[in-house]
């Protein structure tokens, strides 16, 4: 299974602002994103689109890499 760990390394995403973006009201986003790195079986359509966002690809296309990964 694809984590967000790989996510991030095919995409080339930087992890402070992927944290950011996906807990923008933790006081330490960047902790927030470790405890997930490799238990992110499920992400939301919400994270999803963040992450697509920031790695410059469409969701669909995100989704698709991540069924190869698999």
């Amino acid at each position: 299974m694809a984590t967000l760990r790989d996510i991030i390394e095919e995409y080339d995403i930087e992890k402070k602002d992927l944290a950011k973006q996906l807990f923008p009201n933790a006081k330490y986003p960047d902790l927030a994103l470790v405890r997930i790195l490799d238990y992110s079986d499920e992400l939301s359509l919400r994270q999803l689109v963040i992450i697509a966002d920031l790695a410059g690809c469409q969701t669909l296309d995100l989704v698709e890499t991540l069924l190869q990964l698999n």
